[in-house]
């Protein structure tokens, strides 16, 4: 079972959190500095998300997974205090997580980022994953410097598209336009699995239309009062962030991925700019289109990841 671990009910954990990390962070080629960086961040005397797994050996597993609501638990890390047996040990704490998300019945994924550029602390276990019922999907995270948005021309819109910001009024199209965007990659889904697709568009979409720090960001794209487009981002610290650009597939080759995109990023600037900023964006490694159009604009790898994804319902 999983123990929730803090100060005040387990003192002899939190010591034995840190003496793990501290033992098992050089194996995965963490350095001093950033094995006490992940203490501070996570020391369990003040973070209240990290729990302990005890195996039938008595050896200990620690982790950390939190709760979004309706549409997310994540995992953000399993660490084996005995390097011999980790792979044992992480596939008991994870299905032991798994087990406990399946029966609570309040969220659409259990999830999991796993970090492929060195040092990480998950990369190592990773293929053990779709054993334990997760989907994994390859990820890249790509960059680009501020100066860049000056290099990049917006071209013209076709004859007939015009360009809308944010209405409330359409609120409802939303998670449908995304929807309808992701579908290209939806051949083999079964109905279940196609349904999952949708409630996550459904929840995460009008909460990012909530956001203030993501409103103004907004672009629509429509023709004949049809909304066949849509870009958004937002700002974290130093971080532009494009969050989504989504064009229906028949209206491919125009140039509007390419417009979408500049949009945003002159948006972000607009709103959140300055010169100490970056831009980012995440895009799946799979989805060649949009890859071959980032790196025609400028932008540059800067993350390898791969997303483990668990749906609370049967993807068969």
């Amino acid at each position: 079972m999983l123990t929730h671990i803090n100060s005040k009910e387990h003192p002899e954990l939190v010591e034995k959190f840190k003496e793990t990390v501290r033992n098992i962070f050089p194996i995965l080629c963490f350095t001093p500095a950033e094995t006490e960086a992940f203490i501070a961040e996570f020391d369990p005397e003040y973070d209240d998300n990290i729990y302990v797994y005890k195996d039938a050996q008595g050896c200990l597993t620690f982790c950390r997974y939190t709760h979004h609501g309706a549409l997310a638990w994540s995992i953000q890390f399993v660490i084996p205090a005995v390097w011999a047996n980790r792979y044992a040990m992480v596939s008991g704490a994870i299905a032991q997580i798994r087990n406990d998300f399946l029966a609570a019945h309040t969220a659409l994924e259990l999830r999991m980022r796993v970090d492929e550029q060195m040092p990480s602390h998950a990369a190592y276990f990773m293929g053990m994953l779709p054993g334990l019922g997760f989907e994994l999907a390859p990820r890249v995270g790509m960059r680009a410097d501020y100066a860049l948005l000056d290099e990049l021309d917006l071209p013209a819109l076709p004859p007939g598209i015009a360009e809308l910001p944010f209405e409330e009024a359409r609120l409802a199209e939303y998670p449908e336009l995304f929807f309808q965007v992701d579908s290209v990659y939806h051949e083999g889904y079964s109905p279940e699995k196609i349904n999952h697709e949708r409630a996550m568009f459904e929840d995460y979409i009008p909460r990012a239309c909530e956001s203030e720090n993501i409103r103004p960001t907004w672009t629509l794209l429509v023709k004949d009062g049809q909304l066949i487009g849509a870009s958004f981002g937002g700002a974290w610290d130093d971080e532009l962030s494009i969050e989504e650009v989504g064009i229906l597939s028949a209206y491919y080759g125009q140039g509007l991925g390419r417009y979408l995109t500049i949009r945003c990023m002159q948006k972000l600037r607009q709103h959140y700019g300055g010169e100490d900023k970056y831009f980012m964006l995440g895009t799946f490694r799979t989805y060649t289109r949009a890859l071959k159009l980032y790196h025609r604009l400028g932008f540059t790898i800067d993350k390898i990841e791969s997303y483990a994804t668990l749906a609370n319902q049967s993807t068969k």
